[in-house]
């Protein structure tokens, strides 16, 4: 019996045996058989016999896929920018038929969809308004994709826009500007610590000369008492409070030049002085000048006013 090319091979079929085909279909994939061009079935992964004559068996991948997307657009601002975009999507086991005849390329129209949406977004957004909108960009793809792809039996699953990069140019004049705004904050800053440092160095020195000052007043009141306890000390009705203190003011001069002797000074000139009552003179002397000094200031300030 002969058998019409075109016949199901079968035990009794004259086809020779070199015309059965083997196809290895694996997971995660189906096969699509087609006779002489048109659809047949799907088969499940695994081995599949075919007359590979008359039918062919093409395997379509159920795994998920990813298209890298490459978009140049135009901001608000006239900013010339090439966004990059990820689209996930796989073919859905129930479509496959559609899928495979009725797109004739599916990535080129998902990439046509993505382009549509990024250049009627973009051309509202400024720049810097285009680095914050990432998320209403992503739903508008996802949505835009998903409508136009869904019918044919692609299933979108995800939109990632993994980069938004504008000239070289305009990122080098964004880097200098953040730059130049980074050097003005730390200037700033760097200003507020040293004003900082000088109110705390015055606070310093104020506290510093109150207690100096306080501690000189409680010195000299000191010296005062001192004084007093001992002219109170040192008079008795044949020693006059007058005496006494003129010994004290000579003990306090011949002190000062011992000061003088022990400190770094090399030479100091002082008045040749013959004994207690010639010191005790000059003492005298420089207070009775220095009375006069003070009673004719104040006189020529009373014929000012």
């Amino acid at each position: 019996m002969s058998a019409k090319l075109g016949d199901t091979t079968s035990s009794s079929c004259t086809i020779p045996c070199f015309c059965t085909g083997v196809a290895c279909i694996s997971s995660g994939e189906v096969g699509v058989e087609q006779r002489f061009g048109e659809f047949q079935a799907v088969h499940e992964a695994g081995c599949q016999v075919y007359n590979c004559c008359t039918t062919s068996m093409t395997p379509v991948s159920l795994a998920m896929q990813q298209l890298m997307c490459r978009s140049d657009c135009k901001t608000k601002d006239n900013v010339t920018l090439t966004v990059k975009t990820a689209i996930q999507y796989k073919v859905e086991k129930q479509e496959v038929k559609v899928a495979l005849f009725d797109v004739a390329n599916p990535r080129e129209q998902i990439q046509a969809c993505v382009d549509d949406v990024l250049r009627s977004t973009l051309p509202t957004l400024d720049l810097d308004e285009a680095y914050s909108a990432k998320e209403v960009m992503v739903a508008s793809i996802l949505a835009s994709v998903k409508a136009s792809m869904q019918p044919f039996g692609f299933q979108i699953s995800n939109v990632l826009v993994t980069d938004l990069q504008p000239e070289k140019s305009v990122l080098d004049a964004m880097n200098q500007i953040n730059a130049q705004r980074r050097l003005r904050e730390a200037a700033v800053e760097r200003a507020e610590a040293d004003k900082i440092v000088l109110i705390k160095k015055a606070e310093a020195d104020a506290e510093s000369k109150y207690l100096s000052g306080m501690g000189l007043a409680r010195m000299r009141t000191a010296i005062a008492d001192g004084c007093k306890d001992y002219i109170d000390a040192m008079s008795s009705e044949d020693t006059p409070a007058h005496d006494v203190v003129n010994m004290m003011l000579t003990t306090q001069y011949l002190d000062t030049l011992n000061g003088f002797a022990d400190g770094r000074h090399k030479t100091v000139l002082i008045p040749q002085v013959s004994g207690p009552k010639d010191i005790e003179s000059q003492i005298r002397d420089g207070i009775m000048v220095g009375n006069d000094l003070n009673t004719g200031s104040a006189q020529q300030m009373q014929m000012q006013r």
